[in-house]
């Protein structure tokens, strides 16, 4: 199974959980996808457009539930400066807060690459 570590939490992207200080809470599928996007691409600044594009495998999304899941994830991460907007451009997600230098890379208890969302899985803001 693949764990990373953001901050203080860890991410299970194939259980679509996050560990909080030891307990599990639940990701709506969305919200994970755009995570596993901004992990895949840790410390990289992340576009909205490819966010949107990689999340929501081509689907149409709006706006809005691009920002209801940065929302959401912020929520989840108990933020701390993880997830730092870039205005006008995207997104970027750093380890441990906001960092001058890149970001380390992320720890994982197993060297799988980031996958997509399983199919069948469709969840629509």
């Amino acid at each position: 199974m693949v764990r990373f570590r953001i901050g203080t939490v860890d991410f299970l992207p194939e259980s679509y959980e996050v560990m909080v200080a030891g307990k599990p809470e639940h990701m709506q599928p969305q919200v994970r996808n755009v995570l596993l996007c901004l992990v895949c691409k840790r410390g990289e600044v992340v576009s909205r457009e490819t966010l949107m594009r990689e999340a929501w495998h081509g689907r149409h999304a709006t706006d809005e539930c691009l920002t209801r899941c940065i929302y959401l994830l912020r929520k989840q991460l108990r933020d701390n400066g993880l997830l730092e907007t870039v205005p006008r451009i995207g997104y970027r997600l750093h380890n441990q807060g906001h960092a001058d230098g890149p970001a380390p890379p992320a720890v994982k208890e197993d060297p799988g690459k980031c996958e997509r969302q399983p199919p069948g899985s469709s969840w629509f803001c």
